[in-house]
């Protein structure tokens, strides 16, 4: 059992991802999302990977309080936070007040490539400008389920790492590994 900010009990509800993660899976080919969505969740939900996942997972939290724990230093996140594991690193998440996350598993053989050639890295950021983020997340979950599109998702995919490419370092920074404050390297 667990309190909510307002002293009320909550149940802690805990998710073992490498027992049910149906969608963790390489590929062969230059970029596809393996799954994405939107979660709405209460406090004390809590996500837990001890094994990572084979595939990258990119986190986006859009409203709410999250604890993330990340090469073993744990982060809060609020609103604008975001995280992208890389495959086999381990992956804990916890939501400490009611939150909506948008997320995605996206695998290939161009994505370490990719990364690096936008200057996007691994690890916790903060940022305070998401509305493209949003809008090119919520693009990608809209289209994904639908049939036909195998080929206009990972395109998508490419957008929403170029915006998150583009964002300033006044608007997007990295967590520091030592305090939950943010520091002044930058994503870019």
């Amino acid at each position: 059992m667990c309190y909510n900010l307002e002293g009320r009990m909550n149940y802690m509800r805990i998710y073992d991802g490498n027992k049910f993660d149906s969608t963790n899976r390489k590929t062969d080919k230059f970029l596809k999302v393996n799954s994405c969505g939107f979660q709405k969740q209460e406090a004390g939900y809590t996500v837990i990977r001890q094994t990572g996942r084979i595939d990258y997972h990119l986190l986006l939290l859009t409203k709410g309080e999250l604890k993330v724990v990340y090469k073993e230093n744990t982060h809060i996140l609020h609103a604008g936070g975001l995280v992208l594991y890389e495959p086999n690193v381990s992956q804990y998440y916890e939501t400490l007040t009611e939150t909506n996350t948008l997320w995605l598993h996206f695998a290939g053989t161009a994505v370490k490539e990719i990364l690096k050639d936008a200057d996007i890295v691994p690890g916790v950021y903060a940022s305070d400008c998401t509305s493209s983020l949003n809008d090119s997340f919520l693009e990608l979950i809209r289209n994904f389920s639908y049939s036909g599109t195998e080929n206009y998702i990972p395109g998508l995919l490419l957008i929403l790492l170029a915006r998150l490419s583009d964002l300033t370092p006044k608007q997007f920074q990295t967590l520091s590994h030592t305090s939950i404050k943010t520091t002044t390297r930058s994503l870019l």
